[in-house]
């Protein structure tokens, strides 16, 4: 069987792979399949067959490239093929067939076939990219024919280059796609170029490699984009929760709105952007917000009033302390509080108080109904006409004086979050590549998850340029992997997996 080839994969114990399979057990199945090797197939022609370099010109007038790739068959027709061949070699003879094609190079097509086959059925490719895939058929057989090394070989460049176009082409959907022609372009030069010198795949291989660089640079920078637009997306909904958590029910005088619609927010959403929930400082600004809200709701008792007396000035201290740790405007800050300062004072001039300190059964009620909406009603304070300074470059703004959705409280999300994020099969992970659900009546997408947010379990796919196309929760994915409609891309070499398929199929 002689020594093993460079470009196999050695295994544990020395033994040379392809495909996983053994060297020496890949020579065999194929040489048993096709009846002998290469070195049978009647190179000088003679004995009733035609020449080697009869077949290989037949093959390269069979390669020319059709005006429009797109429109390859998805089939491989190794009939077709070898009556093309016979077809093409009796027209160079004066138009009469008198000999045959050795019956080593006929079953080398047949076997060809099946790992194109078993191309066309991997669910991971998309039609788009099969189309171009099986435009090269005709170079593969070629290279099979002239490299008897080429079924043991991980590193021809014909198999490589199959294995990058599949790569590249990951998730290309559409044959207008601006990566598919880019692929186009390399394959159609291939077909023109293409004789017999393995340096046409190589060449192919180079090109490839430089334009699949280009597109994941250019993705990974629209991914980041991407990926920050639904990291801003969760924490505004995260802050949001937390400030409803606080202000359900509770009323919001006028000089405490910028402080706790606007400043206090774009404080803990940027905080929440850079360290997230689990630390000391988030826990200490919902404390502060959660005092400030209560110190400002009604007073009703004479023991409340003096309690707010007592208070107040380490609130607005605290308040202070937080707001110079931040890039805020000082206009603003200055502004806000300032604003609380002056409604605490409005508090404290309140009179005709009860001695008892517990509420009334006829006290007033806090009216649960405050909305922002009513809010902008009210008058309008300076404080909110300074709101383009509440951000700087390095820090994002977020305004919740507009969501209308502060008097609605909603259950926290982040329990049965973990607990779907617990069930995602295995191997789901950002950077892995999907096949994705997308309704019944629309075909399925391949895409890449970008990120899994913990806090309400969303998934967010993007496609093979970076840009987001569906979100999912983790809970319907997980369904639609159970039962068979979403599923992992396995990373593997394409080339490996067809010829592994098509030797089971012979050995079967």
């Amino acid at each position: 069987q002689g020594a093993p080839q460079n470009g196999a994969q050695m295994g544990p114990s020395g033994q040379a792979y392809s495909a996983g399979v053994p060297v020496g057990q890949v020579r065999e199945s194929i040489e048993n399949y096709v009846g002998g090797s290469q070195a049978d197939a009647a190179p000088a022609g003679g004995a009733g067959y035609y020449s080697q370099q009869q077949v290989m010109t037949a093959l390269t007038d069979l390669q020319a490239p059709p005006e429009n790739l797109s429109q390859t068959p998805l089939v491989f027709d190794a009939n077709q093929i070898k009556k093309a061949v016979l077809s093409s070699i009796g027209e160079s003879e004066g138009g009469a067939v008198t000999k045959a094609v050795h019956h080593v190079s006929e079953k080398t097509i047949d076997f060809i076939k099946l790992i194109f086959d078993a191309i066309i059925d991997e669910d991971s490719i998309t039609d788009e990219i099969k189309t171009l895939l099986l435009s090269l058929q005709i170079p593969v057989i070629k290279a099979a024919m002239l490299d008897a090394d080429f079924f043991v070989d991980d590193q021809h460049p014909a198999r490589q280059l199959l294995d990058k176009i599949a790569e590249a082409g990951v998730g290309v959907s559409e044959h207008k796609d601006p990566v598919y022609i880019d692929i186009e372009k390399i394959v159609r030069k291939l077909l023109n170029d293409y004789d017999d010198d393995v340096v046409a795949f190589t060449v192919a291989l180079d090109e490839l490699k430089e334009l699949t660089e280009e597109i994941y640079r250019v993705a990974r920078e629209t991914e980041a984009k991407s990926q920050k637009m639904v990291k801003m997306a969760q924490a505004k909904s995260v802050v949001l929760q937390e400030i409803r958590k606080i202000t359900i029910g509770k009323e919001l005088p006028e000089g405490i709105r910028t402080l706790v619609l606007k400043v206090w927010p774009s404080m803990m959403f940027n905080h929440f952007l850079k360290n997230g929930k689990a630390n000391d400082e988030w826990v200490e600004l919902l404390i502060i917000l959660q005092k400030i809200i209560e110190s400002v709701q009604p007073i009703y008792s004479k023991e409340a009033l003096e309690e707010l007396g007592l208070s107040n000035q380490d609130i607005v201290e605290a308040t202070q302390n937080k707001l110079a740790n931040c890039n805020k405007g000082k206009k603003l800050v200055k502004q806000v509080i300032t604003d609380l300062e002056a409604t605490y004072e409005a508090l404290m001039s309140t009179s005709d108080l009860s001695e008892d300190v517990e509420k009334n059964a006829d006290e007033p009620q806090v009216d649960a109904n405050l909305t922002a909406e009513s809010a902008n009603n009210e008058r309008v304070t300076e404080a909110e006409t300074l709101s383009g300074e509440v951000a700087d470059e390095d820090e994002e703004a977020l305004d919740l004086g507009s969501s209308g959705a502060l008097t609605e409280e909603a259950l926290d999300p982040e329990v049965i979050a973990k607990e779907k994020i617990s069930k995602l099969p295995e191997g789901v992970a950002p950077g892995a590549w999907f096949i994705v659900y997308n309704g019944e009546d629309k075909p399925v997408r391949r895409l890449k998850l970008a990120v899994i947010l913990v806090h309400d379990a969303s998934m967010v796919f993007v496609d093979h340029l970076g840009n987001v196309v569906i979100e999912k929760d983790a809970g319907i994915f997980t369904d639609e992997v159970d039962k068979g409609l979403s599923g992992l891309i396995m990373q593997h070499s394409v080339f490996d997996h067809a010829l592994h398929t098509a030797l089971e199929t012979i050995d079967s």
